[in-house]
């Protein structure tokens, strides 16, 4: 079902970094249970007990943004059971508690509507820009007419130099004059030479075409110019 779907690369590499940090953090030689095995039992500190945490983390945490002491990561009963659209402008957050008149001073968790609702209707807010293979990889969902869904689409640009060319032993393979030139734009502008550009249904990126056009530039583009 999820053949060729890039969530297949992303889960392995995210149980992969699961798998590691749990080793350096808990369960490595060097690890919290084995150093202070008192506040850190096997028993309790699992690598399952681990997947499990990471699980409620991504897939229940909801980012506060205005409390007073700045952002954080909060888990809210109830607030995580709100389903996602990605087309809702509402969204939940941190406010000082009161009436409009006076403040408690202490702190509550409020769901901002975007619009208003019939009663019984029901409210959605939106995870965010994620593409369906986010959504599934940290959901387990994903949605139709998605407008952030996308495929990434990796280009690279080949160093073909002659040195580089000779290696390859192929006769086939031109040698492009402005190599080393194009390798060196790339590494002034921060790019590398292999990038994943994200293409959705309806747009792409116009660094995309930016880079397709310097992959097949000639010296003959280049005519008159520095």
């Amino acid at each position: 079902f999820l053949e060729g779907s890039p969530v297949i690369a992303a889960t392995k590499s995210l149980q992969m970094k699961l798998r590691n940090e749990y080793d350096a953090l808990l369960g490595g030689e060097d690890g919290l249970m084995a150093k202070y095995p008192d506040r850190f039992p096997k028993d309790k500190f699992t690598f399952d007990n681990w997947i499990w945490a990471f699980t409620m983390l991504f897939s229940r945490a909801i980012r506060l943004r205005s409390l007073k002491e700045g952002e954080t990561l909060a888990m809210v009963p109830y607030a995580d059971l709100i389903n996602h659209s990605p087309f809702s402008q509402a969204y939940i957050d941190a406010r000082e508690g009161g009436d409009w008149l006076f403040s408690s001073g202490e702190e509550e968790v409020i769901l901002y509507a975007d619009r208003g609702y019939r009663r019984m209707e029901q409210i959605y807010i939106s995870y965010g820009p994620k593409s369906n293979a986010e959504l599934l990889l940290l959901y387990g969902f994903a949605v139709e007419r998605n407008p952030f869904n996308s495929v990434d689409i990796t280009v690279a640009i080949a160093p073909r130099t002659k040195s580089f060319v000779q290696e390859l032993n192929d006769d086939s393979i031109p040698v492009d004059p402005l190599a080393e030139e194009k390798v060196e734009f790339l590494q002034s502008v921060g790019r590398e030479s292999m990038v994943d550009f994200p293409c959705y249904a309806d747009r792409y990126p116009v660094e995309l075409l930016e880079f397709l056009r310097l992959m097949q530039m000639t010296p003959e583009d280049t005519r008159g110019k520095p």
